[in-house]
Protein backbone atom coordinates (compact mmCIF):
# COMPACT_ATOMS: atom_id res chain seq x y z
CA UNK A 1 0.00 0.00 0.00
CA UNK A 2 1.46 3.38 -1.00
CA UNK A 3 -1.55 5.65 -0.42
CA UNK A 4 -5.02 5.66 1.17
CA UNK A 5 -7.79 7.98 0.02
CA UNK A 6 -9.89 8.78 3.08
CA UNK A 7 -12.29 11.24 1.37
CA UNK A 8 -15.33 9.00 1.82
CA UNK A 9 -14.23 6.90 4.79
CA UNK A 10 -15.29 7.37 8.42
CA UNK A 11 -12.82 5.77 10.81
CA UNK A 12 -14.36 4.18 13.90
CA UNK A 13 -12.99 2.34 16.92
CA UNK A 14 -14.22 -1.07 18.13
CA UNK A 15 -17.08 0.58 20.07
CA UNK A 16 -18.37 2.47 17.04
CA UNK A 17 -17.05 5.89 18.07
CA UNK A 18 -15.80 8.24 15.37
CA UNK A 19 -12.04 8.33 15.46
CA UNK A 20 -9.12 10.13 13.89
CA UNK A 21 -6.34 8.31 12.07
CA UNK A 22 -2.83 9.27 13.16
CA UNK A 23 -0.15 8.06 10.75
CA UNK A 24 3.46 8.15 12.07
CA UNK A 25 6.12 10.06 10.12
CA UNK A 26 7.11 8.20 6.97
CA UNK A 27 8.41 8.84 3.44
CA UNK A 28 6.09 11.01 1.35
CA UNK A 29 2.84 9.29 0.33
CA UNK A 30 3.91 5.97 1.87
CA UNK A 31 3.15 3.97 5.01
CA UNK A 32 6.41 2.03 4.78
CA UNK A 33 8.81 2.57 7.65
CA UNK A 34 6.03 3.15 10.18
CA UNK A 35 5.77 0.91 13.23
CA UNK A 36 2.05 1.03 13.85
CA UNK A 37 -1.23 2.74 13.10
CA UNK A 38 -3.60 3.00 16.03
CA UNK A 39 -7.24 4.05 15.97
CA UNK A 40 -8.47 4.81 19.46
CA UNK A 41 -10.74 7.48 20.88
CA UNK A 42 -11.25 6.11 24.38
CA UNK A 43 -8.68 6.66 27.11
CA UNK A 44 -7.88 3.76 29.45
CA UNK A 45 -10.07 3.63 32.55
CA UNK A 46 -8.78 2.93 36.06
CA UNK A 47 -10.11 -0.37 37.42
CA UNK A 48 -8.51 -0.47 40.87
CA UNK A 49 -6.09 1.51 43.02
CA UNK A 50 -4.24 -0.14 45.91
CA UNK A 51 -1.60 1.32 48.20
CA UNK A 52 1.95 -0.03 48.35
CA UNK A 53 3.20 2.51 50.89
CA UNK A 54 1.92 1.82 54.41
CA UNK A 55 -0.54 4.16 56.07
CA UNK A 56 0.88 7.02 58.10
CA UNK A 57 1.75 10.70 58.07
CA UNK A 58 3.96 12.05 55.32
CA UNK A 59 5.51 15.44 54.65
CA UNK A 60 5.95 17.40 51.43
CA UNK A 61 8.51 15.72 49.19
CA UNK A 62 7.86 12.18 50.49
CA UNK A 63 7.05 9.47 47.94
CA UNK A 64 3.82 7.49 48.27
CA UNK A 65 3.57 4.45 45.98
CA UNK A 66 0.40 2.76 44.76
CA UNK A 67 -0.65 0.20 42.16
CA UNK A 68 -3.12 1.35 39.51
CA UNK A 69 -4.80 -1.21 37.24
CA UNK A 70 -6.18 -0.02 33.86
CA UNK A 71 -8.69 -1.75 31.60
CA UNK A 72 -6.27 -1.85 28.66
CA UNK A 73 -2.54 -1.76 27.97
CA UNK A 74 -0.78 1.53 28.62
CA UNK A 75 2.23 2.98 26.81
CA UNK A 76 4.66 4.85 29.05
CA UNK A 77 4.90 8.49 27.88
CA UNK A 78 8.17 9.73 26.43
CA UNK A 79 8.79 12.36 29.12
CA UNK A 80 9.41 9.60 31.71
CA UNK A 81 13.11 8.96 32.46
CA UNK A 82 12.84 6.65 35.50
CA UNK A 83 10.32 3.95 36.44
CA UNK A 84 10.25 3.81 40.23
CA UNK A 85 10.72 0.62 42.25
CA UNK A 86 7.57 -1.52 42.32
CA UNK A 87 5.69 0.77 39.91
CA UNK A 88 3.67 -2.08 38.34
CA UNK A 89 4.26 -4.67 41.06
CA UNK A 90 1.40 -7.14 41.43
CA UNK A 91 -0.57 -5.80 38.45
CA UNK A 92 -2.51 -8.87 37.30
CA UNK A 93 -4.05 -7.28 34.18
CA UNK A 94 -0.98 -5.81 32.47
CA UNK A 95 -0.29 -7.84 29.29
CA UNK A 96 2.01 -5.67 27.20
CA UNK A 97 4.38 -2.80 27.94
CA UNK A 98 6.28 -0.55 25.54
CA UNK A 99 8.99 1.46 27.28
CA UNK A 100 10.30 4.43 25.27
CA UNK A 101 13.99 5.16 24.80
CA UNK A 102 13.70 8.21 27.07
CA UNK A 103 13.63 5.82 30.05
CA UNK A 104 17.16 5.51 31.44
CA UNK A 105 16.44 3.53 34.61
CA UNK A 106 14.02 0.78 35.63
CA UNK A 107 14.34 0.30 39.38
CA UNK A 108 13.92 -2.88 41.47
CA UNK A 109 10.79 -5.06 41.28
CA UNK A 110 9.02 -2.85 38.72
CA UNK A 111 7.10 -5.73 37.10
CA UNK A 112 7.31 -8.27 39.93
CA UNK A 113 4.25 -10.58 40.07
CA UNK A 114 2.73 -9.20 36.85
CA UNK A 115 1.30 -12.63 36.10
CA UNK A 116 -0.38 -11.71 32.78
CA UNK A 117 2.59 -9.91 31.22
CA UNK A 118 3.47 -11.54 27.87
CA UNK A 119 5.27 -8.80 25.93
CA UNK A 120 7.93 -6.25 26.90
CA UNK A 121 9.81 -3.77 24.76
CA UNK A 122 12.84 -2.49 26.71
CA UNK A 123 14.41 0.90 25.89
CA UNK A 124 17.59 1.08 23.83
CA UNK A 125 19.05 3.39 26.49
CA UNK A 126 18.83 0.99 29.45
CA UNK A 127 22.14 0.13 31.18
CA UNK A 128 21.02 -2.41 33.78
CA UNK A 129 18.13 -4.80 34.48
CA UNK A 130 17.72 -4.53 38.22
CA UNK A 131 16.87 -6.89 41.06
CA UNK A 132 13.52 -8.71 40.62
CA UNK A 133 12.48 -6.55 37.65
CA UNK A 134 10.50 -9.44 36.11
CA UNK A 135 10.34 -11.75 39.12
CA UNK A 136 7.40 -14.20 38.96
CA UNK A 137 6.18 -12.95 35.54
CA UNK A 138 5.29 -16.51 34.56
CA UNK A 139 3.46 -15.64 31.31
CA UNK A 140 6.56 -13.89 29.91
CA UNK A 141 8.21 -16.45 27.60
CA UNK A 142 10.71 -14.40 25.60
CA UNK A 143 12.51 -11.08 25.82
CA UNK A 144 15.04 -9.07 23.81
CA UNK A 145 17.89 -7.45 25.74
CA UNK A 146 19.02 -4.20 24.05
CA UNK A 147 22.68 -3.70 23.18
CA UNK A 148 22.87 -0.87 25.75
CA UNK A 149 22.33 -3.25 28.69
CA UNK A 150 25.65 -3.92 30.42
CA UNK A 151 24.43 -6.04 33.34
CA UNK A 152 21.49 -8.22 34.36
CA UNK A 153 21.37 -8.30 38.14
CA UNK A 154 20.77 -11.45 40.20
CA UNK A 155 17.13 -12.59 40.37
CA UNK A 156 16.20 -9.97 37.74
CA UNK A 157 14.36 -12.32 35.36
CA UNK A 158 13.42 -15.44 37.35
CA UNK A 159 10.10 -15.95 35.61
CA UNK A 160 8.55 -17.89 32.73
CA UNK A 161 11.28 -17.06 30.20
CA UNK A 162 12.13 -19.79 27.68
CA UNK A 163 14.30 -17.77 25.33
CA UNK A 164 16.41 -14.60 25.50
CA UNK A 165 17.68 -12.63 22.51
CA UNK A 166 20.78 -10.53 23.14
CA UNK A 167 21.66 -7.60 20.89
CA UNK A 168 25.19 -7.40 22.37
CA UNK A 169 27.63 -10.12 23.39
CA UNK A 170 28.99 -7.91 26.18
CA UNK A 171 25.88 -8.05 28.40
CA UNK A 172 26.72 -9.96 31.61
CA UNK A 173 24.49 -11.96 33.94
CA UNK A 174 24.78 -13.68 37.33
CA UNK A 175 24.73 -17.44 37.83
CA UNK A 176 23.28 -19.20 40.85
CA UNK A 177 25.53 -19.60 43.90
CA UNK A 178 25.22 -20.15 47.65
CA UNK A 179 24.53 -16.45 48.24
CA UNK A 180 22.26 -15.34 45.40
CA UNK A 181 19.72 -16.44 42.81
CA UNK A 182 20.76 -16.40 39.16
CA UNK A 183 19.75 -13.57 36.84
CA UNK A 184 17.39 -16.01 35.12
CA UNK A 185 16.43 -19.66 35.51
CA UNK A 186 18.11 -22.23 33.32
CA UNK A 187 16.01 -25.03 31.87
CA UNK A 188 17.04 -28.27 33.56
CA UNK A 189 15.68 -31.79 33.74
CA UNK A 190 12.75 -31.82 36.13
CA UNK A 191 12.23 -28.04 35.97
CA UNK A 192 9.02 -26.83 34.37
CA UNK A 193 10.44 -23.35 33.70
CA UNK A 194 13.75 -22.01 32.51
CA UNK A 195 15.61 -20.59 29.53
CA UNK A 196 16.62 -23.21 26.95
CA UNK A 197 17.47 -21.01 23.97
CA UNK A 198 19.69 -17.95 23.63
CA UNK A 199 19.73 -15.92 20.43
CA UNK A 200 22.43 -13.55 19.20
CA UNK A 201 22.02 -11.85 15.84
CA UNK A 202 20.95 -14.71 13.49
CA UNK A 203 22.44 -17.50 15.63
CA UNK A 204 20.78 -19.74 18.22
CA UNK A 205 22.67 -21.33 21.11
CA UNK A 206 21.84 -23.90 23.79
CA UNK A 207 21.37 -21.90 27.01
CA UNK A 208 22.92 -24.70 29.07
CA UNK A 209 26.17 -24.28 27.12
CA UNK A 210 26.24 -20.47 27.39
CA UNK A 211 24.92 -19.94 30.93
CA UNK A 212 28.06 -20.69 32.99
CA UNK A 213 30.17 -18.21 31.01
CA UNK A 214 28.12 -15.25 32.37
CA UNK A 215 28.22 -13.46 29.00
CA UNK A 216 27.97 -14.34 25.33
CA UNK A 217 31.32 -12.64 24.73
CA UNK A 218 33.15 -15.11 26.98
CA UNK A 219 31.27 -18.08 25.54
CA UNK A 220 31.89 -17.11 21.91
CA UNK A 221 35.62 -16.70 22.57
CA UNK A 222 35.74 -20.15 24.18
CA UNK A 223 34.19 -21.61 21.01
CA UNK A 224 36.37 -19.67 18.58
CA UNK A 225 33.37 -17.76 17.23
CA UNK A 226 32.93 -14.11 16.23
CA UNK A 227 32.04 -11.95 19.24
CA UNK A 228 30.35 -9.44 16.94
CA UNK A 229 27.75 -11.77 15.44
CA UNK A 230 28.35 -15.31 16.74
CA UNK A 231 29.32 -16.83 13.40
CA UNK A 232 32.39 -18.85 12.36
CA UNK A 233 35.64 -17.46 11.04
CA UNK A 234 36.95 -18.28 7.59
CA UNK A 235 40.16 -17.63 5.71
CA UNK A 236 42.51 -14.99 7.09
CA UNK A 237 40.58 -15.11 10.39
CA UNK A 238 37.71 -13.06 9.01
CA UNK A 239 34.12 -13.75 10.06
CA UNK A 240 32.19 -15.50 7.31
CA UNK A 241 29.09 -13.46 8.15
CA UNK A 242 30.07 -9.92 9.19
CA UNK A 243 33.65 -9.81 7.93
CA UNK A 244 35.13 -8.73 11.24
CA UNK A 245 38.67 -9.87 11.86
CA UNK A 246 39.32 -12.19 14.79
CA UNK A 247 40.53 -10.10 17.74
CA UNK A 248 41.76 -12.89 20.04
Amino acid sequence: VTAINTTSITWKDSDGNNASLAVPTAPANKLSGTRSIKIDTVSPKIKTISAITSQGSYKAGDSIFMTIEFDEDVEIPEYISTIAAGAFKGNKTLRSIIIPDTVLEIQDSVFKDCSSLVSVRLPATLKKINYKTFDACYALKKITIPASVEQIMYNAMCCGLEEIAFESSYTTWEIENDMTEASFWLKKKGNEMGVSRIFFKQNQFNAADVYKHKSLYTYLRSQGLCTNCGSKFGMFNKCKNCGKKKEY
